[in-house]
């Protein structure tokens, strides 16, 4: 049998810091886990015992590792599924004493698929889904790849040095859990920015137009190997233009860049279609699980589609053996569709191409309740089609990117362009998103040369962490899609007002000051709240400007020194306002 070419299946997993904010927010990192990321390890251990490798990639935001190793993560998500498990029994047997014999059958689905993610999540897992990725990526059964560390969009992020840090932190912390280097990243909402003259989005009387990097030298100098554009922005860009085609990889860059060469895959939108769009695509069959309507509890979904016009009472019950029943038949279609695709590349050219089928992680299992067994389908089919699943690593080794491509600045969103991020609803958030990052430069001139105490350096961190918060780019999504609006504007508030206070009193500090016990507690109760990035790196945000250290147990205990001092001369240079500093908005 002929080999057309290859299929990558990418899945992108990102939640944004949620823990310790608001139940809600809590429980969308529970809800991806027990439907998405538990279901796709079984997947694999399934497959595994079968001798086949699903050869996903899937890349992992920093911020949501980060939040599944937290202790907190553990703790609530073992009393969610207990809660889940016992809630869909004592439902089941409401519903036995009502003789609804067929909605009982579905609450003891609901209960026994809770209590076994329960005994898989703490015996199996041993509670550890991060490093239950890492073994299954030592086993061949995934690629790992990393993303921005809180999804910032790097675009309109408004400094090289806060760029530079979100894919810096990224790969600190992916080599953190994973224990290797990425060689693959997912940029934030595709977003690309290629070097040249930048405007920001609104007006900020400390950052103004001037020239930029591009997204793609950080990424380049980070060590990747390549990144992942949506077809539309491939088509848009030169050379070639629209002769520029999704099934090949491309190198980024001008044809006579002699840098390291920095791959582009592309995701093929008209075949990556048929699997997210809700309506048209596969997840929306009137036999597949109904995603909004749940039982009076508000925990469970025991209704069909129905049609795509039905209001929620009109909802049949859900009947899992048609369901997945029909996930064969859609696998097969969109293997056959792939086929279809390389073959006609292949005649065409003559080259094997490349497939990318690209989705947010959390549509299968989570919005398509039977999306993971869809893609276990799709690797046991293949295995008798004219083509190759395998990881973006693997393809790139075999196949060097030759042809270039110089990538115009865009988006995967709404008219390929930054505008679903920069309504006039969300724009306060870029102001203050400046705001922060230049403020952050100013303390780096105030504090460069220091050797900084212990309170000083918490202070420090602990502003960095709410700065990168702020930064992430699901904050304005929400905002400008009116999608839980008024919690993303309540985050965006409260860590753009945490950064600032912490901002001020590191400042406060460096002039010699000592914090009331107010203040205390509230940086205690603030780096409790928001811990993430357990280890960030004092220099993170000025690396090629300023040098800050910390001061070891002997500096802590001289006693001319009081809690929260620097040493004498940077004290003295930052007795004055912070304002007064002039940073680069390089």
């Amino acid at each position: 049998m002929d080999n057309f070419g290859s299929l990558l299946i990418v899945l992108h997993s990102h939640l944004p810091f949620g823990l310790g904010h608001d139940p809600m927010e809590e429980h969308w990192l529970y809800e991806a886990a027990v439907e998405t990321y538990l279901p796709l390890l079984d997947m694999a251990a399934r497959l595994g015992r079968a001798e086949i490798l699903p050869g996903f990639a899937v890349s992992f935001t920093p911020v949501l590792l980060d939040q599944l190793a937290d202790p907190r993560f553990k703790r609530g998500f073992k009393n969610y599924l207990a809660t889940h498990a016992r809630v869909a029994e004592e439902e089941r047997l409401i519903r036995g004493r009502r003789k609804e014999s067929g909605l009982a059958r579905l609450q003891q689905m609901w209960r026994d698929y809770y209590s076994n993610a329960l005994s898989y999540f703490s015996d199996t897992l041993r509670e550890d889904i991060p490093g239950a990725f890492r073994r299954a990526a030592g086993d061949g059964a995934f690629e790992l790849m990393t993303s921005a560390a809180t999804h910032g969009y790097l675009p309109l992020i408004g400094l090289d040095e806060n760029v530079r840090a979100q894919i810096e932190l990224a790969i600190a912390t992916h080599q953190r859990h994973f224990g290797a280097s990425p060689r693959g990243f997912w940029l934030p909402e595709c977003g690309f920015r290629p070097a040249g003259h930048w405007r920001p989005p609104v007006h900020h009387g400390k950052l103004g137009d001037h020239d930029r990097r591009g997204v793609d030298d950080f990424i380049r100098e980070a060590g990747i190997d390549y990144f992942f554009a949506d077809q539309p922005q491939l088509k848009m860009s030169p050379p070639d233009y629209q002769g520029n085609s999704p099934l090949r990889l491309y190198r980024e860059g001008r044809l006579d860049d002699m840098r390291r060469p920095l791959g582009v895959y592309t995701r093929d939108f008209t075949l990556s279609r048929l699997v997210w769009q809700s309506d048209a695509g596969y997840p929306g069959d009137f036999l597949y699980l109904d995603f909004h309507k749940k039982t009076e509890s508000g925990k469970f979904r025991l209704w069909r589609i129905t049609d795509a016009q039905a209001g929620l009472d009109r909802k049949d019950e859900y009947d899992p053996v048609r369901a997945f029943n029909q996930v064969g038949s859609h696998a097969s279609h969109f293997l056959t569709a792939v086929r279809e695709a390389l073959k006609y590349h292949y005649r065409a050219t003559g080259e094997r191409g490349v497939v990318v089928a690209a989705f947010d992680a959390e549509l299968f299992g989570h919005w398509w309740f039977e999306g993971i067994a869809w893609l276990e389908q799709v690797v046991r089919l293949a295995a008798h089609e004219p083509l190759t699943i395998e990881t973006p690593a693997r393809y790139f080794d075999r196949n060097p990117p030759s042809r270039h491509v110089e990538l115009r600045e865009s988006s995967w969103g709404l008219n390929n362009d930054h505008s679903v991020w920069t309504r006039e609803d969300g724009k306060w958030v870029w102001w203050d998103i400046y705001e922060a990052e230049t403020t952050m430069q100013h303390l780096g001139y105030l504090l460069d040369g220091s050797e900084l105490s212990p309170a000083l350096a918490q202070v420090l961190r602990q502003a960095m962490r709410e700065l990168l918060i702020l930064e992430a780019s699901d904050w304005t999504f929400m905002i400008n899609n009116w999608s839980t609006r008024d919690h993303a504007e309540r985050r965006a508030h409260s860590h753009f007002d945490d950064f600032s206070r912490m901002a001020e009193m590191a400042g406060r500090m460096a002039a010699g000051a000592q914090l009331n016990p107010e203040e205390r507690n509230y940086v205690r109760e603030t780096c409790a709240r928001d811990a993430v990035f357990p280890e960030l790196d004092l220099n993170l945000f000025w690396r090629s400007k300023f040098h800050l250290r910390e001061a070891g147990p002997a500096a802590i205990e001289a006693p001319a020194a009081p809690a929260g001092a620097v040493t004498a001369p940077v004290a003295a240079a930052a007795r004055g306002a912070i304002a007064d500093a002039e940073p680069s908005s390089s």
